[in-house]
C-alpha cells in the first residue's frame, strides 16, 4: 500500500499518483551509469563531482557509491563540492536560477561532473555550466537521473560535453526518489508521475 494511494494534493488539486519506476529499476540504472562513468574516468586520473542540492542530494550519494564500487581506484581518487540552487516553484521551473550557497572549492583543472536530479527546461544547469566552464576545469560533463527532451529550451550544447542520462520521460511532474512537491516526497522510495485525479 502507498501513502498515495488516495491521491495528493497540489494545491486547490487533487492529483493521482501513477508509478513511473520502481526503486530496484532505478538501483539497476544507477549502476549502470556508474559503469559507464567508471570507464570514462578511469585513465582520467581523478574524478571530481558537483551535486546540485536539495534534488540531486539521495540520487548523488548512491551515484557515488555505485562508481567507487565500480572502480575501487577511481573512488579512492574522487573529490566533491555541492552547489545549492533553485528555480522550481511548485509544478514548474519558475526561470529564474536562484543561487542559495556556492562551490566550497574552485574546479580549475579538475575533471567536473556536475550531479542532477533533473534537467527540464535546461535553464538552471546551462547557468551552472557556464558559471563552472569560466573556472576553466579540464573538463565538464553532467549525470542527470532524469530528463524531459520535449522541455528543453537551450541548446544541448550549453550542457556540458557530456551528458549521462537515467531515464528520459515526458512533460508529467514527478515526484518520490529525490523529487519533491514544496519539500516533500523526496525519501519517498519509488518514482511516481503525477497527474489530475479522475
Amino acid at each position: 500500500m502507498s501513502g498515495f494511494d488516495d491521491g495528493v494534493m497540489v494545491g486547490e488539486t487533487k492529483m493521482q499518483a501513477n508509478v513511473l519506476f520502481k526503486e530496484a529499476q532505478i538501483t539497476e540504472r544507477v549502476a549502470s551509469l556508474a559503469q559507464e562513468i567508471a570507464a570514462d574516468y578511469a585513465s582520467r586520473g581523478g574524478l571530481h563531482t558537483v551535486t546540485v542540492l536539495n534534488g540531486a542530494l539521495h540520487f548523488a550519494s548512491q551515484l557515488r557509491f555505485a562508481i567507487s564500487k565500480a572502480n575501487p581506484e577511481l573512488g579512492f581518487e574522487m573529490t566533491s563540492d555541492t552547489i545549492h540552487l533553485a528555480s522550481y516553484h511548485g509544478t514548474g521551473s519558475s526561470g529564474e536560477v536562484k543561487k542559495i550557497s556556492d562551490l566550497t572549492h574552485p574546479v580549475t583543472g579538475k575533471h567536473v561532473l556536475i550531479l542532477e536530479d533533473i534537467v527540464d527546461t535546461g535553464k538552471t544547469l546551462s547557468v551552472l555550466v557556464a558559471e563552472l566552464l569560466a573556472q576553466k576545469p579540464a573538463s565538464l560533463a553532467v549525470v542527470v537521473l532524469l530528463r524531459k527532451p520535449s522541455k528543453l529550451a537551450v541548446p544541448e550544447s550549453d550542457l556540458g560535453e557530456k551528458m549521462y542520462v537515467g531515464f528520459d520521460i515526458g512533460p508529467e511532474f514527478v515526484v518520490g526518489h529525490c523529487f519533491d512537491y514544496d519539500g516533500r516526497f523526496r525519501d519517498v522510495p519509488d518514482i511516481y508521475a503525477l497527474s489530475p485525479a479522475e
